[in-house]
């Protein structure tokens, strides 16, 4: 984990769910978004080529390392 989201969890159950029902009103975690979206692609439709997909899992580390900085700096 991350430490990005609500304390007891979150699930997007309809249409209706919105950034701000997970980051709150945050700026410095937009991030997440395209955190998230890697993930995703990775799992669902990965890319065909090694390098590529080694460059996604490197920026998506990079992105875990600051969003885990971002939130932590906000706890303290």
């Amino acid at each position: 984990m991350i430490g990005i989201g609500p304390a007891a969890g979150f699930s997007i159950k309809d249409d209706t769910a919105k950034w701000e029902d997970f980051i709150g009103l945050r700026k410095d975690l937009e991030a997440i978004k395209t955190y998230i979206y890697h993930k995703v692609r990775v799992a669902f439709d990965p890319p065909q080529t090694g390098p590529l997909v080694e460059a996604i899992n490197n920026q998506i580390k990079e992105l875990e390392w600051r969003l885990t900085v971002q939130a932590e700096n906000e706890e303290a």
